[in-house]
């Protein structure tokens, strides 16, 4: 039986590149298992360029705390506009979000009015927009049932079509 100091001897080399080997494989995948990379994946829905039926787009974004404030980044999202060119615009740029509150399974979002006239070409009309945003918001947060929005305020009334 060859002693082990002569092994060691021997292979010291090998023994060497396969602690470092070993180590950073432990390494990485501790980093792995508890690392949290911070990023959530959501799906926007434009309209599609050919038919313009809302379409799904996915996209990661950073996690946030609250739901608010992942609600936001969705609605945020949705106004700079699809990333895929099969996608056309489904709200105006010029729209921002003014106020966005969660209470209970409701969220309520309050845009500003640049979302009545948008001074390119949205594929979408006022309603449909409305459609996009809620789709959105309840596809990506199970357990909002109900999306109310606002423009400046106040609840629109009736289909205001300013795009077409």
């Amino acid at each position: 039986m060859i002693p082990v100091s002569i092994l060691f001897d021997r292979n010291r080399t090998a023994f060497v590149w396969g602690s470092v080997f070993l180590f950073v494989l432990l390494l990485s995948l501790l980093l792995f298992l508890f690392v949290d990379n911070r990023q959530s994946q959501i799906v926007l829905f434009f309209p599609n360029y050919a038919n313009h039926r809302l379409t799904g787009e996915e996209r990661f974004v950073p996690r946030h705390s609250t739901e608010s404030q992942g609600i936001e980044t969705v609605v945020n999202e949705l106004i700079l506009g699809p990333e895929q060119l099969r996608h056309d615009r489904a709200l105006a740029r010029e729209t921002t979000v003014r106020s966005l509150l969660v209470k209970g399974n409701t969220a309520y979002v309050d845009l500003s009015a640049g979302i009545l006239f948008p001074t390119e070409a949205v594929a979408l009309s006022f309603e449909e927009s409305l459609q996009a945003i809620k789709r959105s918001i309840r596809f990506d947060f199970p357990s909002i049932k109900q999306v109310i929005i606002t423009v400046e305020g106040q609840e629109p009334q009736s289909e205001v079509s300013a795009n077409n």
